[in-house]
C-alpha cells in the first residue's frame, strides 16, 4: 500500500514542476493510480474478511483514504493543465498533501499490529518489522520533500523548510536504528537479515544523493545534484520495501506453521484419548474455525494494509 502511494507521489514529483509533463509520465501516473486503487480494494476486502477480528476504525481509515485520493487526484489533474510558472511553486505542496493523505493509516496499522501481537507475539514482531519499513519511508519523504522543492527551483532552502527536513532526517535515523535491531537480531530468520542488508543497503545509497542535495540546499551556492539524479534516487529508495515483503513472507510462513502445529497436536491427543475422540475432533474444528482462522485473517489483512 505505502509503496503504491509513494510511487504516485514520485511520479507527480516529476510531472508537476516539469516544463511540460510527458506522455510517458501521464501513462505512468495512470498506471500508478490503477495499481493504488487495486491495492486499496484488496486491503478493504481483506479487512472485511477479518470481520470483527479488527476494529471498525481500520476499515474506516481505508474508506477515508479512497475518498481523499479522489479529491486529491481531481485537484492534481486540474493543476497539470495550468502553466508551468503556476505549477512549479505548487510541487512541494502537492508532495506534502500526498503525505498527509495517508497519515490516518498509521492508526489503522497500529490496530492491526496490536491484534497480531495479542494473537501471536512472533507474528506481532514480524508485523512490527514490516511497519517500521513504512515508517522509514515516510520519514525519508519528510526529509527529502523540502530538499526537492529547493532543488527544482534552484534556490537555497528556507528556514521553515530546513526545520521540517531536519526533523525528517532525525526521524529517519531513529527509525533506521530501530529497524536494524528488529530485523537483524540473532533470533530473526536468516531471510530477514539478508533482506535488510540488501534492501536497506540499496536505499542508503540513494540517501547519499539526498544528503548531498541537502548540504547544497543549505549552502545556497547551487547544486551539483541534478533533478534527474534526484528522481532516480527517489525510485531507488523504494528498494527498502523488499524488507517489508520479506517480513510479510515470514509472517505467512509462521502463521501456516502455527496452524499446522496446532492441528497436529490435536490429532495426537485424539489418538491417545480414544474415548474423547469425537469431542476432540469437534473441538479441533472449533479451534481451527475460531482461533486459527482468525489468526489467518488478521495476517492476511496485515499483508494487504502494509
Amino acid at each position: 500500500m505505502a509503496e503504491a502511494l509513494t510511487a504516485e507521489r514520485g511520479t507527480l514529483g516529476r510531472m508537476v514542476p516539469s516544463a511540460q509533463p510527458t506522455a510517458e509520465d501521464r501513462a505512468i501516473l495512470s498506471e500508478n493510480r490503477r495499481d493504488q486503487d487495486a491495492r486499496i480494494a484488496a486491503a478493504r476486502a481483506a479487512i472485511a474478511r477479518a470481520g470483527d477480528q479488527l476494529p471498525p476504525a481500520v476499515g474506516d481509515a481505508y474508506a477515508r483514504l479512497q475518498r481523499d485520493l479522489q479529491g486529491f487526484r481531481s485537484d492534481i489533474d486540474a493543476l497539470l493543465e495550468r502553466p508551468h510558472a503556476e505549477r512549479l511553486p505548487a510541487q512541494q505542496r502537492v508532495s506534502t498533501r500526498g503525505l498527509q493523505i495517508q497519515a490516518p493509516l498509521a492508526e489503522a496499522m497500529n490496530a492491526v499490529e496490536q491484534r497480531l501481537m495479542a494473537a501471536d507475539p512472533r507474528l506481532g514482531e514480524l508485523g512490527a518489522t514490516a511497519r517500521l519499513v513504512l515508517d522509514l519511508r515516510e520519514a525519508l519523504s519528510a526529509y527529502i520533500i523540502p530538499i526537492g522543492g529547493a532543488l527544482r527551483q534552484n534556490r537555497a532552502i528556507g528556514p521553515d523548510d530546513l526545520a521540517r527536513s531536519e526533523a525528517g532526517r532525525g526521524a529517519f535515523d531513529t527509525t533506521l536504528a530501530r529497524l536494524r535491531t528488529a530485523a537483524t537480531a540473532e533470533a530473526r530468520p536468516a531471510a530477514l537479515r539478508t533482506a535488510f542488508e540488501r534492501s536497506i543497503g540499496t536505499a542508503l545509497e540513494a540517501k547519499r544523493v539526498f544528503d548531498t542535495a541537502s548540504a547544497e540546499a543549505r549552502a545556497g551556492a547551487g547544486f551539483t545534484v541534478d533533478v534527474a539524479a534526484y528522481n532516480r534516487a527517489v525510485q531507488q529508495a523504494a528498494s527498502m520495501f523488499g524488507l517489508r515483503d520479506a517480513a510479510i513472507a515470514e509472517m505467512r510462513r509462521h502463521a501456516a506453521a502455527a496452524q499446522a502445529a496446532a492441528m497436529w497436536s490435536l490429532l495426537m491427543l485424539a489418538a491417545l484419548v480414544v474415548p474423547l475422540l469425537l469431542a476432540l475432533v469437534a473441538g479441533g474444528w472449533l479451534f481451527r474455525r475460531h482461533v486459527l482462522a482468525a489468526l489467518e485473517r488478521i495476517t492476511a489483512a496485515m499483508a494487504e494494509v502494509a
